[in-house]
């Protein structure tokens, strides 16, 4: 049965010479895996470029419950990104981001809040003018609450972050993503928050894996 949805990209996989498979959030049934046949060449109806990660997309789609992997009928980009792909420090943010979007994002129930905080976050990472170094770290923080993690106060925090930076996570915590621009860091202490943060997603999610971009992350911001 063909169904409309809307996505957001996580992850993609090459199968095949001219195949991926694609993980996708959708705002109707979660996170799902779809088979995309014939990504490459001049005249294909679906480019891989489309599926870069954290691309929108309005997804027509062969959805059955139950089923490996989905099937896309058809789809177009509902919100190109005016700066993430050509400002380095977005989109080193927006690839750090997606792969935490992919370990993190398991169930293929619906989730309308979730996807609707997901997709309006990064609307404003790509629009937002000042403070976007800091985008991540408060991103990451209003992220547990949707993940059941959230920490209350920064004493559930103080086990994974050095001594130096305790004021700044405590500060971090009262912080949304409109009040970036308020939070003065230097990129040691960017670092070292984001490195805290991500320890302890992994005390609390198991199975997460290895963040392959936050060395990447940190040597941008190094």
């Amino acid at each position: 049965m063909l169904h409309k949805t809307k996505g957001i990209v996580l992850h993609t996989i090459k199968y095949g010479d001219s195949a991926i498979i694609a993980h996708i959030y959708t705002r109707d049934f979660g996170r799902q895996s779809y088979m995309v046949n014939g990504v490459r060449g001049k005249n294909t109806k679906f480019p891989v470029s489309s599926f870069q990660p954290l691309s929108f997309l309005d997804l027509q789609v062969d959805h059955k419950e139950n089923r490996e992997l989905q099937r896309i009928r058809d789809l177009k980009i509902f919100h190109p990104f005016f700066h993430i792909h050509s400002d380095i420090v977005k989109n080193t943010i927006a690839l750090f981001l997606g792969e935490i979007l992919y370990r993190c994002l398991r169930e293929v129930e619906k989730n309308t809040l979730l996807f609707d905080y997901v997709e309006s976050s990064i609307m404003l990472l790509d629009v937002c003018h000042t403070g976007c170094v800091n985008f991540h770290l408060v991103f990451l923080l209003q992220f547990t609450r949707f993940l059941g993690i959230y920490p209350e106060n920064n004493t559930e925090l103080a086990n994974y972050q050095p001594k130096n930076v305790e004021m700044k996570m405590q500060q971090l915590l009262t912080f949304t993503l409109k009040d970036l621009d308020k939070l003065n860091l230097d990129n040691k202490s960017r670092n070292l928050l984001v490195s805290s943060i991500i320890d302890y997603y992994h005390y609390h999610l198991e199975g997460m894996g290895k963040i392959s971009s936050l060395e990447v992350l940190h040597e941008v911001f190094s």
